[in-house]
């Protein structure tokens, strides 16, 4: 985390995977120094917070902290228990943070509600700079079929968009 908030331009990835961030109070402590470091950060492109309990408190710190930050192009939230309320805490990072291209939530339980959360992200007139979303794993049914058309007709920059894991059926997407 120093290094971090040294903007030390050697660190350009950061890869905490499985370190359980927002299990506990001096976790969820270091969680909050991580984000806060990051928020004017302008080496680390690459922040992989896989497996880490954030849950959707952390997520809403995490993202509050990264809105202002205009590098970082790769964030991994994966198997962090965000829920639908955590896809709602990363709505205003998606409307106004320009560089972020590549985002993994796969494995969050977002379900239909957080679909919708992010659709409206990325259906903005001045959709999210993301190229490539990964979404696997997230309890999204049929029902989340507008939402996800919502996504694919408003968002003109994403290229790639990972639904594996998902329960859409045949009439997902129609």
């Amino acid at each position: 985390v120093t290094r971090v908030q040294e903007n030390d331009g050697v660190v350009t990835a950061v890869v905490l995977a499985g370190q359980k961030l927002g299990n506990g109070p001096t976790s969820m402590k270091l969680a909050l120094q991580l984000g806060q470091a990051m928020t004017y950060n302008t080496k680390v492109l690459k922040l992989d917070l896989t497996c880490n309990e954030l849950g959707s408190s952390g997520a809403y710190r995490l993202a509050k902290a990264l809105v202002p930050n205009n590098y970082l192009t790769e964030l991994s939230l994966s198997s962090n228990k965000l829920r639908a309320t955590g896809a709602a805490a990363l709505t205003d990072l998606l409307e106004f943070n320009r560089c972020l291209q590549i985002l993994r939530l796969d494995d969050n339980m977002l379900g239909d509600e957080g679909m919708k959360h992010i659709s409206i992200a990325f259906s903005q007139k001045d959709n999210p700079s993301v190229t490539d979303l990964s979404l696997q794993w997230n309890d999204v049914t049929k029902d989340s079929g507008p939402y996800l058309n919502r996504i694919l007709r408003f968002n003109t920059r994403l290229k790639s968009l990972n639904l594996c894991g998902n329960s859409l059926g045949n009439n997902g997407l129609l």
